[in-house]
């Protein structure tokens, strides 16, 4: 079975492997700081529960794409922007490692609470399912936690 925040063991898993992370953790890859990728975490997990995007039928390239990456891909590649709305670089702060790590948890927390269909749209999967979204959520955390070395 694929790894997904939707199950509790695994999100049980993510956060105890986000409680290793130190202030001073360094990036493996990239040019995060530990509280710009935990800030980041964050802004993309309470997206996936605050967005109100109305539903819209996934195009023909977004189902491929769907396939491709919920049957074949493993790990997300390195040195990938991301939405605007999900850039941190010099946003966090670096004094607030402690609130940014809470924060992070919290956010994952949704995941096993949450009892309404999810209605956000990945900007380019388009409109995914609860279990979609731990999958790809998963996969997201799994990356930046490997940067950090965790």
């Amino acid at each position: 079975m694929k790894k997904s925040l939707a199950d509790i063991a695994t999100a049980d898993e993510v956060i105890h492997r986000f409680k290793q992370l130190m202030p001073d953790s360094a990036a493996r890859w990239g040019t995060m700081q530990v509280t710009e990728m935990l800030l980041h975490c964050t802004l993309a997990n309470n997206y996936i529960f605050d967005d109100k995007t109305p539903y819209l039928k996934p195009t023909f390239k977004q189902r491929v794409l769907q396939f491709i990456c919920f049957n074949f891909i493993t790990r997300l590649p390195r040195n990938r922007k991301g939405p605007a709305r999900l850039q941190t670089r010099q946003k966090a702060d670096a004094n607030k490692f402690a609130e940014q790590l809470d924060a992070v948890i919290t956010s994952l927390k949704r995941f096993s609470t949450h009892n309404r269909p999810i209605t956000s749209l990945h900007a380019g999967l388009g409109w995914l399912s609860a279990q979609q979204w731990g999958r790809i959520s998963y996969l997201h955390m799994d990356h930046h936690l490997r940067q950090f070395g965790v």
